[in-house]
């Protein structure tokens, strides 16, 4: 007989992460067959971009990311550069600003 597992709580980040993920899975991932590694890059930008820059979010009162992101910006309740300490080596993720 098998012992039942702990059930461990999912952090609202991780449950995020697992939406998104299911999500592109859902309707791009399962949709397509990629001939190319270029097409395939192409493809998930594309998908990428619309996500983020046209689609309203329930999460967001049904803003797009990008314009929440804006919003943010203009309220001032996010800074557009993140200082990078120096022993950590900056691989430009940190300083990407949102567009």
């Amino acid at each position: 007989m098998m012992k039942p597992r702990p059930r461990t709580r999912i952090r609202p980040r991780d449950k995020a992460k697992n939406k998104f993920r299911s999500r592109m899975r859902d309707e791009l991932l399962n949709g397509e067959l990629f001939l190319h590694i270029d097409e395939m890059k192409y493809v998930v930008e594309r998908w990428r971009m619309d996500y983020n820059h046209y689609r309203p979010h329930s999460s967001l009162s049904y803003m797009t990311p990008a314009g929440f992101a804006q919003l943010c910006r203009e309220a001032g309740c996010i800074r557009p550069h993140t200082p990078v300490p120096d022993e950590v080596q900056d691989c430009g993720i940190l300083s990407q600003t949102l567009d």
